[in-house]
């Protein structure tokens, strides 16, 4: 059995030349350096995954490389990335007056709710704070000495220990109206709000 021969194909690359050990720092800039051409040849058409790019010098006067991460400078600093917009996106001097229009419209609709803002702040008025309501006013409790029959006498205390009981409850009745008109209040200012 015959074994296959192994062919070199043309688009390998040609193989480095041996390296020279008496070579000096002179010889080797000269046939290495940044301004030496290279032996190798460069293929006549470039491969179709290293599209051939100019550098772009139009914004920072600086050649301009990519990679996979993105455009650098000669630094290799990231630039910039441009933004690109739809064509329907790009707002034209045909668009100007409907601009104007909306933007007008925008600051009439602000101004109109700032005064209502203006206006409601002004209506509502503030929540009173709970003061106690003032006591009522009621007679010195009466003592046996102011009488000269002892009926009367706990007749007139039996009144004033009524008198007393109705003040009190008198005093609980205002301070839960005081509670519903600040509630009451509340609800208004948070509804007019909302």
């Amino acid at each position: 059995m015959a074994e296959p021969e192994l062919v070199a194909s043309d688009s390998a690359s040609p193989p480095s030349p041996p390296p020279e050990d008496n070579l000096s720092l002179a010889d080797h800039e000269a046939r290495y350096g940044e301004g030496a051409q290279h032996a190798q040849p460069e293929a006549a058409t470039p491969p179709a995954e290293l599209p051939q790019t100019e550098p772009d010098t139009a914004d920072t006067g600086t050649p301009e490389t990519e990679d996979a991460a993105g455009p650098r400078d000669e630094r290799g600093r990231f630039l910039p990335k441009k933004r690109h917009r739809a064509e329907s996106a790009i707002a034209t001097s045909e668009d100007v007056p409907r601009i104007q229009q909306l933007t007008a419209r925008l600051r009439a609709a602000e101004a109109e709710r700032d005064a209502l803002k203006a206006r409601t702040s002004e209506s509502v008025a503030p929540i009173p704070r709970a003061v106690p309501p003032p006591p009522v006013a009621t007679a010195p409790k009466p003592t046996p000495d102011q009488f000269t029959d002892y009926s009367e006498y706990v007749e007139a205390l039996s009144d004033w220990k009524t008198d007393q009981k109705i003040a009190a409850w008198e005093t609980k009745r205002q301070e839960a109206e005081q509670a519903r008109a600040a509630e009451f209040d509340r609800q208004r200012l948070t509804k007019s709000w909302t």
